[in-house]
């Protein structure tokens, strides 16, 4: 069900505003998705290619879409378990191995840790589908 509102969303992005798109993407789930069990067998790829989907839909840069892309492509090398197993605290550990690792500024590690607050509040609202 999560693929096909991801593509009747993708087909409209053209022909709609970017707050039209939100209004239709907050209809579609609400009368299609709420009847359906929720599914445990999304893999983590599925999941990050549909948060990605719809960032295109509300019209991020390609740039934007890749930065989210490679950061969290390098939180899933880093954590391997299902993103619904993915504590707060494997959040904040990965976080601090990331700067001690890249020894990179505070801000840097902030500009991480919003892609991935952004991802997770994605799915988790179920505003990804």
């Amino acid at each position: 069900m999560e693929v096909k509102l991801v593509n009747i969303l993708n087909e409209m992005a053209e022909h709609l505003s970017i707050a039209q798109m939100k209004k239709l993407q907050e209809v579609l789930l609400k009368n299609l998705a709420e009847n359906e069990a929720e599914k445990t067998d999304i893999s983590n790829a599925d999941y990050m290619r549909m948060f990605l989907d719809a960032k295109k839909v509300e019209g991020c840069s390609e740039r934007t879409t890749q930065y989210y892309r490679v950061t969290l492509e390098k939180l899933l090398e880093n954590i391997e378990q299902p993103i619904r197993k993915i504590s707060t605290e494997d959040i904040r550990s990965y976080l601090s191995d990331y700067q001690k690792i890249n020894n990179c500024s505070k801000v840097t590690v902030d500009n991480v840790r919003r892609n991935i607050s952004s991802f997770f509040r994605g799915w988790r609202k179920r505003t990804i589908f």
